[in-house]
């Protein structure tokens, strides 16, 4: 039953309500504690993404040769490869306690690693309730704080800043957990991600390069037509106006042009 919990993204008031439905007697909130716990540790084995890594390394040296010389010569070599990054949150707004960080390889389309933030922890929530309620003393709380070995918080920083954090965090591990260094990385034109890896710095001596992804591209063009539609003289109807008809085909009109002109991507860029 925890286990189809954790299936479907439920929790122990979700799974109390199934048992109820059923017929059979819920678990105990401890018990299921217990064995969400080992589920948890079952699923965030890494043996899945030892797998993987060997895929991705292996992937890259049969269509390079160079990184096939290099794995022959060291097995354990560290190599650069290409990823697309992204984070995402429980809930939208900017206020979940939740959030993930995922890093695919571009060759293979592998997860090759994932980073899950969380802002909150129920154990304390509730120790801190009854210290606040007065049932338990202070001494007690603290006595209580240096045995919460297995405290579900694992950041402290706002729900916005769980993207840059889960980033920072599989750059800087990168190389001792998969012995490769993501050295070009494709996410959202306006990363703010991309901005902490580079001030982190994790490989030195190797830059990590930003790829800009044509579909964000042509999205952030379509909003900001939108934008200026709605704001200044060039929206409204007739002849001349910057209709939505008009915005959706100059943002068409922008996405042809750069996968037309992708080999003189630095003259464009120049253009005025």
């Amino acid at each position: 039953m925890v286990l189809l919990a954790h299936e479907l993204g439920l929790g122990y008031a979700a799974l109390k309500k199934i048992s109820k439905v059923l017929g059979i007697p819920a678990l105990h909130l401890k018990t299921y504690q217990r064995h969400d716990k080992r589920v948890t540790e079952i699923e965030r084995g890494l043996e899945s993404l030892d797998r993987t890594r060997e895929q991705v390394r292996q992937a890259y040296a049969d269509v390079d040769p160079d990184v096939a010389e290099l794995l022959r010569e060291d097995a354990d070599a560290v190599i650069n490869i290409s990823v697309s990054f992204d984070g995402t949150w429980q809930k939208r707004g900017f206020t979940s306690h939740y959030g993930i960080g995922v890093c695919i390889d571009i060759l293979t389309g592998l997860v090759i690693d994932y980073e899950i933030l969380s802002s909150y922890c129920h154990a304390c929530a509730l120790k801190g309730n009854a210290k606040q309620e007065q049932k338990i003393t202070e001494e007690e709380y603290d006595s209580w704080r240096q045995t919460h070995i297995d405290c579900a918080r694992n950041f402290a920083g706002s729900s916005k800043a769980m993207e840059q954090e889960s980033a920072k965090r599989m750059w800087a591990r990168s190389v001792n957990l998969h012995q490769v260094q993501y050295t070009e990385m494709l996410s959202d034109g306006d990363s703010a991600a991309f901005r902490e890896v580079v001030a982190l710095n994790p490989y030195p001596g190797h830059e990590v390069v930003k790829l800009e992804c044509i579909n964000h591209a042509h999205k952030r063009m379509g909003t900001a037509l939108r934008k200026l539609s709605s704001q200044g003289k060039l929206g409204g109807k007739g002849v001349g106006k910057l209709t939505a008809k008009k915005c959706k085909t100059l943002q068409n009109y922008y996405r042809g042009a750069i996968l037309n002109n992708q080999e003189q991507a630095d003259v464009m860029r120049n253009l005025r």
